[in-house]
């Protein structure tokens, strides 16, 4: 996998800062699903940037795949989007829903809770999972209701926690279009040191 370089071409710092990020987790979080969300589309589509892939459609116009697999789909340049039948079905959210804890969290957290929270995205630790939902029993669904994720929904226990793949998709595109108006407004420097 090619190497991720931070903004403007420099490798990122430990910390990710910028004038117009209200927290260093708000913008840790921006940057990890970023790269996630980048990384992944390096490997699996190899196109040019402004031209969307043309996946393998149904005649109904969705996704051709096994019965039970939900996927989506959205190119990020053009708005392309596209998915199974049943992409809005929830299902076991897993290391999925982290991401939405550590979004409340980043907003709404204590610096200390903050910290563990880029470190449960880092690690995929489930036990701050459990810590920092046990803090935030309402982390998931208050950031469902924030992003419009109908069918994300919080469980007692946070691993028990259900999304969908579309909810998920709608997500991470939400976080990138944050992302994109945070590097625009802000004037591109060497990361601090």
């Amino acid at each position: 996998m090619p190497s991720l370089r931070g903004l403007c071409g420099h490798q990122p710092s430990r910390h990710f800062s910028t004038p117009a990020a209200s927290t260093t987790g708000q913008t840790r979080l921006k940057a990890v699903a970023t790269g996630l969300v980048f990384a992944t589309s390096l490997t699996v589509f190899a196109t040019t940037a402004t031209a969307a892939p043309q996946p393998k459609l149904n005649p109904q116009g969705e996704l051709d795949a096994p019965a039970r697999t939900a996927i989506s789909f959205t190119h990020t340049p053009t708005g392309y989007s596209v998915g199974t039948p049943n992409e809005n079905e929830a299902r076991p959210g897993l290391s999925i829903v982290k991401l939405y804890i550590a979004d409340y969290v980043f907003k709404h957290g204590t610096p200390e809770d903050k910290a563990k929270a880029t470190v449960m995205i880092q690690r995929s630790d489930d036990n701050i999972a459990s810590e920092l939902y046990s803090r935030y029993p309402d982390s998931i669904n208050a950031t469902a209701r924030a992003y419009g994720l109908n069918n994300t929904h919080g469980a007692p226990h946070w691993g028990n926690s259900t999304t969908s793949t579309r909810d998920t998709v709608t997500f991470l595109e939400a976080k990138k279009r944050e992302t994109r108006l945070i590097q625009s407004s802000s004037p591109c420097a060497p990361p601090h040191q």
